[in-house]
Protein backbone atom coordinates (compact mmCIF):
# COMPACT_ATOMS: atom_id res chain seq x y z
CA UNK A 1 0.00 0.00 0.00
CA UNK A 2 1.32 3.63 -1.03
CA UNK A 3 -0.19 6.91 0.55
CA UNK A 4 0.88 10.20 -0.72
CA UNK A 5 0.44 13.32 1.12
CA UNK A 6 0.23 16.26 -0.52
CA UNK A 7 0.39 19.84 0.62
CA UNK A 8 -0.98 22.69 -1.40
CA UNK A 9 -0.97 26.36 -0.89
CA UNK A 10 -3.20 28.40 -2.69
CA UNK A 11 -3.02 32.27 -3.58
CA UNK A 12 -4.76 33.59 -1.07
CA UNK A 13 -8.40 33.37 -0.58
CA UNK A 14 -8.30 31.10 -3.99
CA UNK A 15 -8.39 27.60 -2.22
CA UNK A 16 -12.55 26.90 -2.88
CA UNK A 17 -11.45 27.67 -6.67
CA UNK A 18 -8.38 24.96 -5.84
CA UNK A 19 -11.00 21.94 -4.35
CA UNK A 20 -13.06 22.65 -7.13
CA UNK A 21 -10.14 22.17 -10.04
CA UNK A 22 -9.28 18.96 -8.57
CA UNK A 23 -13.30 18.00 -8.53
CA UNK A 24 -12.91 16.23 -11.70
CA UNK A 25 -10.27 13.48 -10.54
CA UNK A 26 -13.30 12.13 -8.70
CA UNK A 27 -15.26 10.58 -11.40
CA UNK A 28 -11.83 8.90 -12.86
CA UNK A 29 -11.06 7.58 -9.27
CA UNK A 30 -14.24 5.34 -8.95
CA UNK A 31 -13.09 3.42 -12.04
CA UNK A 32 -9.65 2.52 -10.74
CA UNK A 33 -9.54 -0.69 -8.92
CA UNK A 34 -6.62 0.28 -7.13
CA UNK A 35 -6.83 3.79 -5.83
CA UNK A 36 -8.53 2.75 -2.39
CA UNK A 37 -8.78 6.42 -1.18
CA UNK A 38 -9.00 10.24 -2.67
CA UNK A 39 -9.07 12.14 -0.13
CA UNK A 40 -9.38 16.13 0.04
CA UNK A 41 -8.97 18.17 2.96
CA UNK A 42 -9.21 21.85 4.29
CA UNK A 43 -6.77 22.40 6.64
CA UNK A 44 -8.67 24.15 10.04
CA UNK A 45 -5.66 26.46 10.64
CA UNK A 46 -4.81 27.79 7.46
CA UNK A 47 -7.54 29.00 4.95
CA UNK A 48 -4.76 29.01 2.12
CA UNK A 49 -3.97 25.68 2.37
CA UNK A 50 -5.73 22.00 0.67
CA UNK A 51 -4.22 18.62 1.68
CA UNK A 52 -4.78 15.91 -0.84
CA UNK A 53 -3.93 12.30 0.51
CA UNK A 54 -3.96 9.59 -1.69
CA UNK A 55 -4.18 5.59 -1.23
CA UNK A 56 -3.09 2.96 -3.82
CA UNK A 57 -2.81 -0.61 -3.39
CA UNK A 58 0.72 -0.47 -5.18
CA UNK A 59 3.21 0.81 -7.50
CA UNK A 60 1.01 0.01 -10.60
CA UNK A 61 -2.38 1.32 -9.28
CA UNK A 62 -0.38 4.67 -8.50
CA UNK A 63 0.94 4.32 -11.98
CA UNK A 64 -2.78 3.56 -13.28
CA UNK A 65 -4.02 6.93 -11.25
CA UNK A 66 -1.38 9.12 -12.73
CA UNK A 67 -2.32 8.46 -16.02
CA UNK A 68 -6.08 9.20 -16.08
CA UNK A 69 -7.19 11.65 -18.73
CA UNK A 70 -7.89 14.05 -16.38
CA UNK A 71 -4.72 14.73 -14.64
CA UNK A 72 -2.92 17.09 -17.06
CA UNK A 73 -5.72 19.41 -16.95
CA UNK A 74 -5.99 19.11 -13.34
CA UNK A 75 -2.23 19.63 -12.52
CA UNK A 76 -1.73 22.25 -14.72
CA UNK A 77 -4.74 24.36 -13.74
CA UNK A 78 -3.99 22.96 -9.74
CA UNK A 79 -0.20 24.57 -10.68
CA UNK A 80 -1.76 27.69 -11.66
CA UNK A 81 -3.32 28.23 -8.32
CA UNK A 82 -0.37 27.13 -5.93
CA UNK A 83 1.10 29.95 -3.95
CA UNK A 84 4.37 27.51 -3.89
CA UNK A 85 5.19 24.19 -5.19
CA UNK A 86 3.67 21.48 -4.00
CA UNK A 87 5.13 19.61 -1.01
CA UNK A 88 4.49 15.49 -1.33
CA UNK A 89 4.71 12.97 0.90
CA UNK A 90 5.50 9.04 0.16
CA UNK A 91 4.01 7.10 3.14
CA UNK A 92 3.64 3.51 3.74
CA UNK A 93 1.27 2.74 6.36
CA UNK A 94 2.77 0.99 9.99
CA UNK A 95 -0.79 0.60 11.81
CA UNK A 96 -4.21 1.26 10.22
CA UNK A 97 -7.59 0.53 11.17
CA UNK A 98 -10.55 1.89 8.27
CA UNK A 99 -13.92 2.01 8.43
CA UNK A 100 -16.39 3.02 5.37
CA UNK A 101 -16.52 6.24 5.41
CA UNK A 102 -18.66 8.06 2.27
CA UNK A 103 -17.74 11.85 1.73
CA UNK A 104 -19.94 14.21 -0.23
CA UNK A 105 -18.67 15.99 -2.68
CA UNK A 106 -19.96 19.39 -0.96
CA UNK A 107 -17.91 17.77 1.99
CA UNK A 108 -19.47 16.10 5.40
CA UNK A 109 -19.02 12.98 6.17
CA UNK A 110 -21.54 10.43 7.01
Amino acid sequence: MICMLNKLTVRRGERAELVDAIRPVFADVADEPGTLAFLVFEDLSDPDVVWVQEIFADEEAKRAHAGNPHQPAVLGRVRDLLARPMETHRLSPVVAAVQAIRVSSAGGAS
